[in-house]
């Protein structure tokens, strides 16, 4: 027993001073240099001074290659500022990037003499400029103001462009060339200024000029490989990983959306939801949040691309993962000096701090509940789409016969084949189409042998029917693919601006209530040391260092105080404890809530009702009705609605804006390989305040009963799906307390007539007391009555209950 616990100490113990190998290992190289290097001092000075001159070497060879790669890289009309800009814009590793640019200079076909030059007289330039603005001896070169050095960096480019249009003949592409770079030059060397000097750390410029120099890093890759690998797609990748990891999930997704412009601007949005997935695992573990990243980048690339990305793309990200992972694990990154995600903000700013961290979970709450709802629809869409890609059973016995025909119709025996026994040839027809439709080959096969023995030219009929089908096939997969990206990619980066925009607002201090609340706290002896009041629409109140020793009111008291500040009721208090610290959030709590019901009745001698309803909230505090009637009646125009109803369930969950959602469902249908459209009626409650809104698409009117009055809304619009452009009418007003509304399809409310005597069901029976259910179930029964059942019916009805 001893003997095995000693053992397992001694592994304990090993396993401890294994991870110690590599510290020791560094300081014992770090010293051997400084001997060697004569460097004075202590053997911890010397040691430290050797790190230190290590650090600054490592970077410097890392901002030649940075160079060497922008020196190569050509821009429109053969122009190559990316270099000077680099040389221009740096400022502590200057010497390195000169020996960069120099080597990069000589790969570059008929301006290698130039560029030398250039880079040459650019070095002398600055030194000299350097030099006579230094006020003291201690002060560094190369420390010219911007303004100089992006002047400097348009007469470089002057310089290379000339030369380039002496020796072309002064032809116009030359000329062309020299504009670019005299423009490109400057205001990129402006762009990235900003991540080189030290001086605009932690603002948003330095941001700025980080994520510009990631991506024309990137630029510059393309078209390099190494061992097969695409540098350009692993760069693009790694920074993207990185930015999400160090700096956050919006940060990591706009790294992506750039470095993935920089790659390739097709898989753009690859890059962009991959960071923004990142995000929000990097809690979870590295590995896992790679994981997930690696698994939503395929799955897009596969997407957009087809399969072969798997041979292409795929391994790139991979390459990526596998590079980036065991570096974050371990930790072996450096830190970015961004303005926001390492705590170098100042102590002074207390109140903006606590609302970026409530603003970055309220992000990953957002952007979870896009992926989610995202990831939802393209798995329904998907499925659907491969039964649509595919020509249907009529569509392909259609071309067969085609066929036979062209062959046949020529035929001297076309009589005794087709006319004397059409039954046999009709058969074999169908049996020929069902095979081409099953994705099969169509062969001598599946001919009756007695056919075959008359028919000389039944192998080229059976080639041109396989043959179509294939290009039919085809045709339906590419049709419309341009504009079908063109849309996705639009409406995707409206999405993201739109939600990102919304998230902004709903975390801006409002300045105004925060100095009344403070004065209300002080009122309570409610002591914190940061207190305040943000978001637009939610008002919620943050409170952190709470001294709950002076505290003597009760939880209700203060809330109900601050409820009269803030004019709307609050939820109960959050209280959180980290360490010593305790904080408190309090949120604004919904002032309505609602009650409905409905009723449906399908088309006569039909399966199903082309009608959906639907009724459900979000977590941003609205409720939502909505009816859809697809055109027609039957399967077809069920499957439209229910298309539009999961569509708009989805997206409005996730707390999307309504006008874009409609959008993109409108955009959706109108891509479908079918006709297919169909009216959207959506009420939308905010359960906040009780303000409401119609969004009508070629839907039938709805109605507002308050009282003894009934209000009528309607619009002419035409249905969704049918123009490239929404055409739908919203309209706005106030709910109250007891307000009923009722929203049906156009087989209940169609024509003026139907109008008046639902307005007067509505009025008179309402008044007897009955109640939601038996209301709706009585004005379907009238309708029936009086219309029959010639179209699908749906009924909704919506109470809106104030919460006291």
């Amino acid at each position: 027993m001893d003997k095995k616990m000693d053992n397992k100490n001694f592994k304990t113990h090993f396993l401890e001073k294994s991870k110690d190998i590599p510290r020791v290992l560094k300081q014992g190289f770090s010293a051997f240099l400084g001997n060697y290097l004569h460097i004075e001092g202590t053997r911890e000075e010397r040691q430290e001074a050797v790190k230190l001159r290590l650090n600054f070497a490592a970077k410097g060879l890392c901002f030649s290659v940075m160079a060497f790669f922008f020196g190569r890289a050509e821009l429109m009309f053969a122009s190559y500022p990316l270099g000077t800009a680099l040389f221009c814009a740096s400022v502590n590793y200057v010497p390195f990037v000169y020996l960069g640019l120099i080597i990069s200079s000589v790969f570059v076909n008929g301006l290698a003499s130039p560029l030398f030059l250039a880079y040459t007289l650019g070095l002398l330039a600055r030194f000299t400029l350097s030099y006579i603005s230094k006020k003291s001896y201690t002060d560094s070169l190369f420390r010219e103001k911007k303004a100089a050095r992006a002047l400097l960096s348009s007469v470089m480019m002057l310089f290379v462009g000339a030369i380039g249009c002496i020796k072309g003949g002064f032809l116009w592409f030359d000329f062309f060339g020299l504009i670019t770079g005299i423009l490109a030059a400057p205001l990129i060397t402006l762009l990235i200024s900003g991540a080189l000097e030290q001086k605009h750390r932690f603002t948003s410029y330095h941001d700025a000029g980080f994520l510009a120099l990631m991506s024309l890093f990137v630029f510059s890759l393309n078209g390099y490989t190494l061992l097969g690998f695409s540098l350009s797609a692993i760069a693009a990748f790694t920074v993207t990983l990185y930015i999400s990891k160090e700096c956050g999930m919006l940060r990591g997704g706009a790294a992506g959306l750039f470095a993935g412009l920089a790659y390739d601007p097709l898989f753009s949005p690859l890059f962009a939801i991959s960071g923004i997935i990142s995000g929000l695992f990097w809690k979870m573990g590295t590995i896992y949040a790679s994981a997930c990243a690696l698994g939503t980048g395929i799955i897009y690339a596969v997407y957009m691309n087809g399969f072969s990305t798997l041979q292409t793309l795929a391994p790139d990200l991979l390459a990526a993962s596998l590079i980036f992972t065991p570096l974050a694990h371990l930790e072996l990154l450096p830190k970015p000096k961004m303005y926001i995600g390492n705590g170098a903000m100042a102590q002074s700013r207390t109140d903006e701090i606590a609302v970026k961290e409530k603003q970055n979970e309220g992000a990953k709450e957002r952007f979870s509940a896009i992926s989610d709802s995202l990831s939802s629809l393209a798995e329904i869409f998907y499925n659907l789409s491969c039964v649509e890609k595919k020509p249907g059973t009529d569509t392909v016995l259609k071309s067969v016969e085609n066929c036979f025909d062209k062959y046949c119709g020529k035929c001297p025996r076309y009589r005794i084949c087709r006319d004397e026994n059409y039954e046999e040839s009709s058969r074999c027809i169908k049996t020929v189409a069902m095979k081409v439709y099953e994705g099969k080959r169509a062969g001598k096969g599946d001919i009756p042998e007695s056919i075959l023995k008359k028919c000389n030219r039944m192998e080229s009929i059976i080639n041109e029917i396989n043959s179509n089908y294939s290009l039919e096939l085809k045709n339906a997969l590419d049709k419309s693919k341009a504009e079908v990206f063109a849309g996705n990619y639009a409406s995707m980066s409206a999405l993201l601006t739109e939600a990102l925009n919304e998230n902004a607002k709903e975390f801006e201090i409002d300045e105004e209530l925060t100095v009344k609340i403070k004065g209300c706290a002080r009122y309570l002896n409610f002591q914190a040391s940061n207190l305040c009041v943000y978001g637009k629409r939610r008002k919620r109140i943050i409170a952190g260092g709470i001294d709950l020793a002076r505290v003597r009111l009760g939880v209700d008291e203060i809330r109900r105080s601050f409820e009269r500040v803030v004019k709307m009721p609050l939820k109960a208090p959050d209280f959180s404890i980290d360490g010593e610290h305790i904080s408190m959030t309090m949120s604004c709590a919904r002032s309505f809530c609602a009650e409905y019901t409905h009723a449906s009745l399908k088309k006569e001698n039909e399966d199903i009702n082309g009608d959906s309803i639907t009724f459900f909230e979000n977590n941003e505090d609205y409720f939502y009705s909505l009816i859809s009637d697809g055109m027609g009646s039957g399967r077809d125009a069920a499957l439209s609605s229910r298309l539009a109803g999961v569509y708009l369930d989805r997206m409005l969950r996730a707390g999307n804006k309504k006008a874009q959602s409609l959008s993109m469902l409108n955009s959706f249908l109108r891509q479908k390989s079918i006709e297919c459209s169909t009216t959207v009626d959506l009420l939308e409650i905010d359960l906040l305040n009780g303000e409401a809104c119609f969004i009508k698409s070629g839907a039938a009117p709805s109605y507002v009963l308050r009282g003894t009055s009934v209000f009528k809304i309607a619009s002419n619009t035409m249905p969704v799906g049918i123009t490239k452009e929404l055409n739908a009418e919203e309209v706005k007003f106030k709910l109250q307390d007891k307000d009923v509304v009722l929203m049906a399809s156009d087989g209940i409310s169609s024509s003026f007539e139907d109008g008046l005597w639902l307005m007067d069901t509505l009025a008179n029976d309402w008044a007897r007391g009955v109640s939601l259910s038996e209301m709706c179930e009585k004005i379907l029964d009238d309708a029936r009555e009086r219309n029959g059942e010639r179209d699908d019916m749906t009924l909704g009805m919506v109470r809106i209950r104030k919460i006291v």
